[in-house]
């Protein structure tokens, strides 16, 4: 939530980095858990949340790859020293 702030409130320091990737891991495996809990416990609620979960962290993955490629596409751009 904090990082979606930041990006909102201060747009200028929204560059990739490294760090993102630490993002995508914990919605991805939160996604994972809650599937796998609904499926032990037969709770379709959780189901349902563990599907919103995963369109959150796949879109959370597709961004920070659009990221590095973006980034890789500006050190193949720039000249060399």
């Amino acid at each position: 939530m904090l990082s979606a702030w930041r990006a909102v409130a201060f747009p200028a320091t929204l560059r990739y980095g490294l760090g993102w990737w630490a993002m995508t891991f914990p919605l991805g495996m939160y996604a994972a858990a809650s599937h796998d809990l609904g499926v032990a416990t037969g709770s379709g609620a959780l189901l349902a949340v563990a599907a919103v979960a995963f369109w959150i962290a796949l879109a959370g993955w597709l961004a920070v790859a659009a990221g590095l490629l973006r980034q890789g596409a500006r050190w193949v751009r720039s000249p060399a020293p």
